[in-house]
């Protein structure tokens, strides 16, 4: 079998590190060779990071700062499409919820082709790179179920609880939705599935440690429980611009849960009260 390496880019990509990285990847390319086998290197959302340019050195004209790249190196990637926010959106947005910014940052963002008229930040993308872009379209529902369940089996001890197990694969199906009705059909991914499981496995640790410096052994079995429900509130709640947004998501991820843990329902702000904000205050202490 091949080798496979993946690059998750984002804004905050140095030159430096790019470089790094790839210079490695040369390395690990170049003892692949000794064994007739082949590394793949993936760059994850490639047009998010504005050293756009030295990735289409790599990746079109395979080359690294001018040398040439190993033959038994190939690279794939994935990207985002520009895509602006809609009337809803606009209208939803609340000031007082996210980064402030002055009228000199807005300014700035706008030169720099990142105004807040975007869903996300993207930059173009090179013409000789758009000869190897392939719109692959969106999964349907059954498909993306299949994956969020394949995927969640990477959160420790999550399906070993065939109830819980089903419950988060609910939730996150729903913000899924909940999302694309909102936003736009693009807004949300299978990437944000993958940062919910770093997530709850990071909180499922943190629960762990504390639980044993603490010697109590007796709220261990809710651990998964409260790693899920704060995982999926970080992927999700604080994504929403506006207090009212934040209020129907709640509500809604709530009516699911009830469904599985009736006894919620006796507090209507179970996982903004009793999950996040107490596990909030645990962190501070």
């Amino acid at each position: 079998d091949d080798d496979l390496e993946v690059f998750r880019m984002h804004a905050g990509v140095e030159v430096e590190k790019l470089v790094t990285i790839v210079q490695s990847y040369i390395q690990q390319a170049q003892k692949c060779r000794t064994r007739n086998k082949r590394l793949w290197v993936f760059f994850d959302e490639f047009n998010t990071t504005s050293n756009i340019s030295l990735l289409k050195e790599i990746i079109c004209e395979r080359t690294l700062l001018g040398e040439p790249l190993p033959s038994n190196m190939v690279f794939l990637g994935a990207c985002n499409p520009r895509r602006n926010k809609t009337n809803k959106i606009l209208i939803n947005e609340d000031a007082q919820i996210g980064l402030r910014q002055t009228r000199y940052e807005m300014q700035k963002r706008i030169c720099a082709g990142t105004d807040r008229r975007l869903l996300y930040t993207v930059v173009p993308i090179p013409e000789t790179m758009l000869e190897y872009i392939w719109d692959y379209g969106y999964l349907n529902e059954p498909t993306e179920i299949a994956y969020i369940t394949t995927m969640l089996n990477t959160c420790g001890e999550l399906s070993s609880d065939p109830k819980l197990l089903n419950l988060t694969v609910d939730l996150l199906v729903n913000s899924q939705k909940h999302f694309r009705q909102l936003e736009d059909a693009s807004s949300v991914s299978l990437r944000d599935i993958a940062r919910f499981c770093r997530l709850y496995n990071w909180f499922l640790e943190s629960l762990s440690q504390r639980s044993q410096a603490a010697a109590l052994k007796s709220s261990a079995q809710t651990f998964p429980r409260r790693a899920a429900f704060i995982a999926l509130l970080l992927c999700y709640y604080f994504r929403l611009r506006s207090v009212k947004l934040q209020q129907q998501y709640i509500e809604k991820m709530q009516l699911i849960i009830a469904q599985e843990y009736p006894l919620t329902k006796r507090d209507p702000d179970y996982l903004t009260k009793v999950i996040l904000e107490r596990e909030q205050k645990k962190l501070i202490d």
